[in-house]
């Protein structure tokens, strides 16, 4: 039984920042609903933040996850699963946000790697795909079958212990890398991310906002005013920020290396926009600031060209000392509409066990697994030949 859909939309909470009337229902309902159902189904309820009392008397807890990166931000809730008192998944994940075109969101083609992606996080249960009906119109059924069958097949789901990580993938295809936004509009504390330039995805990436409030909006309504992020810059690289939105009454953008102002401008209203903002930032590890620094309401950063290519496959996974799995996508590919030209690549695993290694790569289409090939690994870093990917594919490792 799912009692409310995104509860936090209502007057006590959106209004009036009071949640205990709310949760005082959510108790009473759940209490009722279990004293007439001899079949004991399980009582739920959605709503974003998952510290809120509402989920106190609730079975499981399903937040609603529509956000820019969908691959970053569906790896990582706004709590550590660690740390609540029930399962938790996110109940419905969507592309409403994310940077695609009329055809890309018609295709479907942006349905079922989220749904990947969730697998390879924090938490042990796969996100929801809300438009599932999109996947029967459009006949991608086989594509979310393919994630039942390799869930089924390596047991993730029960295996404890188990850490996300994000491996290098070695590419000679390179491709521009862009820093993206994941959170949109999400009451969230301004985030400090140690931001990796050689194409791996952390899980500290799911918590970038694209839209920086006031430091005093901040203090009143909890939406981040800005991003630091922590880099260690080859050489001079010029970046460029993407700006798509303003308050009515404007916004104002500051980029700062360390205590030096890199660029900062004031947009009136978004008459002008989007623009892109162009800046240098100087070779070495330092800090980098993107923030709100005026007294106007908002501005939106979707995303930072970051100067550099990286590989054009990527990679996140879960592992432990004896078990690790990898998905990895074509940056180009993964949401194209068209099949893009596969590519091949080395996954560079850090810190493998020696032994012998069972690897299974995955059709993420037909959900139809490789044969099995058998590696006598020495200790160490592991270098493992991708297949040609298109799209994305799946591989595991089995000790």
């Amino acid at each position: 039984w799912e009692l409310f859909n995104e509860v936090h939309w209502t007057d006590p909470i959106n209004i009036d920042h009071n949640e205990k009337p709310v949760a005082e229902w959510h108790a009473t309902m759940a209490g009722r609903i279990r004293a007439f159902d001899g079949y004991h189904h399980l009582i739920t309820t959605s709503t974003e933040s998952l510290r809120s009392a509402v989920y106190a008397n609730m079975d499981y807890l399903q937040p609603h996850l529509y956000a820019l990166n969908v691959i970053a931000a569906v790896r990582t809730f706004e709590s550590a699963p660690t740390r609540l008192d029930g399962p938790v998944f996110y109940g419905e994940i969507g592309d409403d946000h994310m940077e695609l075109s009329d055809a890309q969101k018609k295709s479907g083609v942006a349905i079922v790697p989220p749904v990947w992606a969730s697998l390879m996080g924090v938490g042990r249960y796969a996100a929801q795909p809300w438009s599932g009906w999109d996947l029967l119109d459009r006949k991608r059924m086989d594509e979310l079958g393919a994630v039942a069958k390799f869930v089924n097949a390596t047991g993730i789901g029960a295996r404890d212990g188990l850490q996300p990580f994000s491996a290098v993938v070695e590419s000679g295809t390179q491709v521009p890398l862009r820093l993206e936004a994941a959170q949109v509009w999400q009451h969230r504390p301004s985030p400090e991310v140690d931001l990796p330039l050689d194409g791996t995805v952390t899980l500290s990436m799911g918590e970038i906002p694209s839209t920086f409030v006031t430091r005093a909006n901040h203090d009143r309504d909890h939406f981040p005013w800005r991003a630091v992020y922590s880099i260690e810059a080859p050489h001079e690289l010029e970046m460029s920020a993407s700006i798509t939105g303003v308050g009515m009454i404007g916004g104002t953008l500051r980029i700062s290396s360390d205590d030096k102002v890199l660029v900062e401008k004031t947009w009136s209203s978004d008459k002008n926009l989007p623009a892109t903002l162009g800046f240098k930032v100087p070779a070495g590890r330092q800090t980098l600031t993107v923030e709100n620094s005026g007294i106007y309401a908002w501005v939106g950063v979707p995303s930072i060209d970051l100067g550099i290519k990286a590989p054009v496959l990527a990679s996140i996974g879960k592992r432990d000392d004896s078990f690790i799995t990898c998905w990895v996508w074509n940056r180009d590919g993964v949401f194209s509409v068209k099949s893009v030209d596969a590519a091949k690549g080395t996954l560079v695993i850090n810190n493998v066990a020696a032994g012998k290694w069972k690897v299974t790569w995955w059709d993420t289409y037909s959900g139809k697994a490789s044969s099995p090939t058998t590696i006598n690994h020495s200790g160490g870093t592991l270098r493992l030949p991708t297949t040609p990917i298109s799209r994305h594919a799946a591989v595991e490792r089995a000790g």
